[in-house]
């Protein structure tokens, strides 16, 4: 059975390892608490900087101090997604992909807040001609956007697929 999910945890746990890798050397060469200044690290002059930054709440920081709650949320999330593995087609190549992505972000900032009872944050994006600072966020963010960006495409894709097909006089929802 678990072979048929390969995809998925393949893919899971890359995002796991890169997102803990990349955590662990932000914690191990930038201070805590360094936004843009004297130790952020300038990947794109203006634009584009690794920072290091804890965030106990949910994305962008709300809410902070339910990290417990997120961790409790974050595993039932897990579960819930192993459970209803066949309503949500889970043996579509496609679909584990995506999921792959949100399984191995969710599991990545679980980590950090059962381990540190925060998120290591350090990815930070500029718009300087606005001054605009996007919320600092990390991989695990990133694949778990990602992945229900494309769960929702492939959602409203897969809905307009079938109602192309229905018969065009037939009234039942």
């Amino acid at each position: 059975m678990i072979l048929a999910y390969r995809l998925l945890l393949g893919l899971g746990f890359g995002i796991l390892v890169a997102d803990q890798v990349t955590k662990a050397w932000v914690r191990a060469t930038i201070p805590f608490d360094t936004y843009i200044g004297y130790d952020s690290i300038e990947i794109i002059p203006g634009y584009f900087y690794f920072v290091h930054v804890g965030n106990w709440g949910a994305a962008w920081g709300q809410f902070e101090g339910f990290g417990w709650l997120f961790s409790i949320l974050a595993v039932l999330a897990i579960f819930a997604i192993g459970y209803f593995r066949k309503h949500l087609e889970l043996h579509r190549p496609w679909i584990q992909v995506i999921f792959g992505l949100i399984c191995g972000g969710i599991i990545g900032n679980l980590i950090d807040r059962v381990w540190q009872g925060f998120v290591t944050d350090f990815i930070l994006n500029v718009i300087p001609i606005i001054g605009y600072h996007w919320p600092v966020y990390n991989i695990a963010d990133s694949a778990i956007v990602i992945g229900v960006t494309l769960y929702a495409i492939e959602s409203i894709r897969a809905d307009f697929q079938d109602r192309k097909k229905k018969p065009q006089g037939s009234t039942k929802s």
